[in-house]
Formats: C-alpha cells, structure tokens, sequence
C-alpha cells in the first residue's frame, strides 16, 4: 500500500512538473517574455562586466603602481651600466696611454728598429746555417779544416817520427836500418 501510495505521488509530480514545462514553453514562446528575458541577460552580463572592470581596475592600479617600481628599478641600472660603460671606457683609454708613455719613456717605443734588427739577425743566422749545410754536404768543410791543419804543422817546428812519416818534417834522422825517406808533397791522400 504504501508502495501504491509512493508510485500515485511520483506521478502527481510528473504531472505537474509536465504541466509546468509546457506552460514554461508557451510562456518562452511570447516575444514579450522573450524580450524580457534577454534584457535580464543583459543586465546580469553588464554587472557582471563592471564588476570585472572595477577588480581590474583596482588589480591594474596595484599592478602599475608595482610595474611603475621596477621601472624605476631598471633605469636606475641603465643609469649605473651608462656611468660604469664610460668609466670602463675612460680606464681602457688611459691605461693605454699609460703604457704608451710608459714604454716611450724606457725606450721600448714602437719605432720598428727593434723589430727589424732582430729579423736582420734571425735571417743572418739562416744564411750561416744554410752555408754551413751546404759545405757539409759539398765535402769542403773536410778539406778546410785538412788544410788548416797542414798550414799549422808547417809553421810549426817538429822533429818527430811521426811528422816525418806523413811528409812535414823537412830532415829526420834516419835509423841505419831504414830506407831513405823521400819528401811527400804536402796534401793527404783523400
């Protein structure tokens, strides 16, 4: 029974409620209340609006006033990156001058001459090298120094076995025994 009950309430409220939804229908269906309903759109969309204007406003005016400090923030550090720019500059410029003055005054100005002396010897020192290699290469570096020899052991008095056996002793002692030594020109075999 009571199941009965609860089923006949249920469709008392379906038919009402349908009742409702079809004269809510026909009611939206009025241009009048149609006209109605959408200025109260309207109207609620425009409060909402200005609602939105004035938190933005206020949010705007906090956001400025903390946009307006880094401003003044940053171009206090353009201020300090613009003197520090002209001093760095400034120091550049007189530390060269510093060192130019500097080295004018020891004697190590930039005239070149050191320069040009020093790639004087360093080609002299090539030109040596080169000279020396190829007389190395020729044999006569060998010859040189042969004669060189020669030429001394002339000047110089000598009695020795030793001379007399390479030709330079002009009169050795001979022992009884041995052949008579000739005088040999004074160039060594090659």
């Amino acid at each position: 029974m009571f199941r009965a009950l609860g089923r006949w309430i249920k469709a008392v409220g379906y038919l009402l409620t349908g009742q409702i939804d079809a004269a809510r229908r026909t009611l939206d269906t009025n241009p009048h209340v149609m006209r109605a309903k959408y200025d109260e759109i309207l109207r609620e969309k425009t409060s909402r609006i200005h609602q939105y204007k004035q938190a933005d406003v206020g949010d705007y005016g906090k956001r400025i006033g903390d946009h307006k400090v880094q401003l003044q923030s940053l171009l206090r550090e353009l201020d300090k990156l613009r003197a520090e720019q002209a001093d760095a500059v400034a120091e550049v410029i007189t530390s060269r001058e510093e060192k130019e003055l500097a080295d004018t005054l020891s004697g190590i100005a930039k005239d070149g001459t050191a320069e040009e002396l020093q790639r004087m010897r360093q080609l002299r020192q090539e030109v040596k090298a080169e000279a020396r290699i190829s007389r190395e290469l020729a044999g006569t570096d060998t010859k040189v120094q042969e004669a060189e020899f020669m030429e001394f052991a002339r000047s110089s008095q000598s009695d020795s076995e030793f001379d007399a056996l390479i030709g330079l002793a002009a009169t050795v002692e001979k022992p009884a025994a041995a052949a008579p030594v000739q005088e040999k020109p004074a160039a060594l075999p090659e």
